[in-house]
């Protein structure tokens, strides 16, 4: 689905009253629309519409999610109310192609899943492959098998935990782009000070 497919309509939502006063918004909307991150977006979305998931998957990272975001964020001019409607309808189409790329990992995790079960299901329903089968699992069978646990750590990056500090867990995994840029903006800052804080310590250790 377009994401704008009456263009002449929209310009004219921003010079129908005052043109003068409008010209501004339609400069910043011009400037939206031939923007890489508005290209980049839509784009996308074109790869979504037409299958190619895979195409979609591989850009949309957490990296690239929060990148977007920000860049997004710095387009944000709230004096311009129909330009930011317009701007927040690229914000939801990136959060829908987030939803869309977590979806797809769904699918093929399940697609997995079947085809293993398809193939246990193909050795339960023969015998000969039961049999060898069951003969594989008694020679690789111990008394004591070796067991070794291992706890995996989960991490988050940054961003990611300020987004949760800040407005907490966001419904269905979804991060909205500009809280998750606000989020960055806030560890970036911390990230700041904290290393002025470690150049001073090292200065004043220095005299």
């Amino acid at each position: 689905m377009a994401l704008f497919r009456k263009k002449s309509t929209t310009n004219s939502a921003f010079t129908s009253s005052n043109d003068s006063s409008n010209l501004g918004e339609l400069k910043q909307y011009t400037t939206l629309t031939t923007s890489k991150i508005y290209k980049t977006i839509t784009g996308l979305n074109k790869d979504y519409t037409l299958g190619n998931f895979d195409t979609v998957r591989e850009d949309i990272t957490p990296d690239t999610y929060i990148r977007y975001s920000e860049e997004l964020l710095k387009m944000r001019q709230t004096a311009y109310p129909v330009y930011e409607d317009i701007r927040s309808q690229v914000s939801a189409t990136l959060q829908t192609l987030l939803q869309a790329s977590n979806k797809y990992d769904e699918l093929t995790a399940a697609q997995f899943q079947v085809a293993d079960l398809q193939q246990q299901n193909t050795i339960l329903n023969d015998m000969e492959k039961l049999l060898a089968h069951i003969t594989q699992l008694k020679r690789s069978m111990t008394i004591f098998p070796d067991q070794s646990i291992s706890v995996i750590p989960v991490q988050i990056k940054p961003e990611y935990l300020a987004y949760i500090q800040m407005f907490g867990l966001p419904q269905g995994n979804i991060w909205d782009p500009d809280r998750l840029a606000l989020a960055t903006t806030k560890v970036a800052m911390a990230a700041a000070a904290a290393a002025n804080a470690a150049n001073a310590a090292n200065a004043a250790n220095t005299l």
